[in-house]
């Protein structure tokens, strides 16, 4: 009977990539522009384009990766026939690609179509992890009931990750009562709780009440952490800009913990638009950090505090107080973890001195771009004379200028790319599809597409394709975001 159901499915998976690749030759033919026209592309016409490309892709890895990229964004876009045609044009990981689009299926607000997706795709412990997975997103998102109805009748994990997720969404909405009760309800039933518990503890502690935090944090016997009230108290200052009491709190810590919760709690006070205390914490910091015994602890904290006093646009007071290394001395690596603190506290002529002697093969040029000097990165990297390391950057930091939504900066660093470069895709496929993604969310999604047919490769022009129509699937389907910002 096993061997029945497996040629079955195999026969079916078969059938599915043959009419995939008719369906999508027939798609690309009809949906692909001409040259003369200027009709916009729509989302399922990009992504059918970009299937029709997968064929010449020969890395497995990128193969894997764009196809399953395909099939989910055609799910968001509520073409499910298509996403499942999508899938078994490769192999790899079926099962989970197939559990990825019921839960895509359910974010889009259709839990029914979701469930028979996973009956018609998977069988066995596949379908129920399948259907927990669908359960718990419900949960997470608030819908505890409906959540509980996809796995009634389940036992053991496939249970236990739903209810735990409903807990935890509990706590984060404050409802701690209901939390407890779920908890006992998963508990009962098998479920490894401690965890939940430490959380709900502190949650009651950076409420006020301590007298059920304690309670709650003595029924966890086994956590992975201890409940942190101390961290809990400063937080429940915080919430009541009460900053004189969490700073008191805090120095009940360990002398080497200080400084560093000084930052976090100035990063806080500026959050919530409380800059002059920040500013003042900030300072405060620093003497607090010099009274930090261990050379390398303190140095690292004080990078802390100018890097924080940079990101918020305040003097990097911090930053002449750290003290290089004396390199005569074995250090037991702690030159090469100076000379990234320096650097990133702005100090770059002292970490480059550092390298120059320890042979770290450190570069400041990655901290340069991270504090907006573009051009000064460029030059510090260029000067390291491998083209290699050259390109790996020019990629990486146009990725980032992408995300940033800074669209002139990362044309500007993939511009610095030859063709004979684009070889390698593992590293430039991420990149198009950001760049592609940013042209068309900030509304050239003409040039977007235009720009992604322009690649040199299979792989790019893939990346970038998807990348131009998941703008505008985000556009229309919010629900996406949503998901993937998890």
């Amino acid at each position: 009977m096993t061997t029945r159901i497996f040629v079955t499915y195999r026969i079916v998976a078969n059938l599915l990539v043959i009419a995939a690749a008719l369906s999508t030759h027939a798609a690309a033919q009809a949906t692909r522009p001409s040259a003369q026209s200027k009709r916009l592309a729509s989302p399922r016409e990009l992504l059918l384009e970009a299937r029709s490309e997968l064929p010449a892709v020969t890395d497995r890895a990128e193969h894997w990766g764009r196809t399953r990229e395909i099939a989910q964004w055609l799910a968001w876009a509520r073409f499910y026939d298509d996403a499942l045609a999508t899938t078994p044009m490769d192999t790899m990981f079926l099962s989970l690609a197939y559990n990825d689009l019921a839960r895509i299926r359910a974010a889009n607000g259709d839990v029914a179509g979701a469930i028979k997706m996973i009956d018609a795709t998977l069988t066995g412990a596949a379908a129920a992890r399948a259907k927990s997975g669908v359960g718990r997103d419900l949960a997470e998102r608030g819908d505890f009931a409906q959540g509980m109805d996809v796995v009634r009748g389940f036992t053991g994990r496939a249970l236990h990750d739903v209810q735990l997720a409903a807990a935890d969404r509990q706590i984060t909405a404050g409802n701690l009562a209901q939390a407890e009760s779920t908890i006992a309800v998963a508990a009962a039933s098998g479920a490894f709780v401690d965890n939940v518990r430490v959380k709900l503890a502190e949650a009651y502690f950076r409420r006020g009440n301590e007298r059920d935090a304690q309670r709650i944090a003595r029924e966890a016997k086994n956590p992975w952490d201890p409940p942190d009230f101390v961290g809990a108290a400063v937080a429940r200052a915080a919430d009541h800009r009460e900053w004189d009491s969490a700073k008191v709190l805090i120095k009940t810590q360990n002398v080497d913990a200080v400084p560093n919760a000084f930052v976090v709690l100035a990063r806080a006070m500026a959050k919530r638009g409380d800059r002059a205390s920040a500013r003042q914490t900030l300072e405060e910091a620093i003497p607090l950090a010099l009274l930090v015994k261990q050379a390398r602890v303190q140095l690292t904290a004080l990078s802390a505090i100018a890097v924080a006093q940079n990101d918020l646009g305040f003097i990097a007071s911090a930053a002449p107080r750290m003290v290089v290394p004396d390199l005569s001395a074995n250090r037991d690596g702690f030159e090469c973890e100076a000379a990234s603190s320096l650097a990133a506290a702005r100090r770059y002529a002292d970490a480059l001195a550092i390298n120059r002697t320890a042979g770290c093969g450190f570069s400041s040029a990655g901290y340069q771009f991270s504090a907006g000097d573009v051009d000064g990165a460029m030059r510090a990297i260029q000067e390291n004379g491998n083209r290699a390391n050259f390109v790996a950057a020019m990629v990486e930091w146009a990725s980032i200028a992408a995300k940033r939504g800074d669209l002139k900066t990362a044309t500007r660093l993939f511009s610095e790319l030859k063709p004979e470069e684009s070889h390698d895709d593992g590293y430039l496929t991420p990149t198009v599809h950001e760049i592609a993604h940013l042209m068309a969310k900030t509304g050239d999604e003409d040039g977007a597409q235009a720009w992604a047919r322009a690649r040199v490769t299979p792989d790019q022009r893939i990346a970038a394709l998807i990348g131009a129509a998941r703008a505008m699937i985000e556009k229309q389907n919010p629900s996406a975001l949503f998901f993937i910002s998890r």
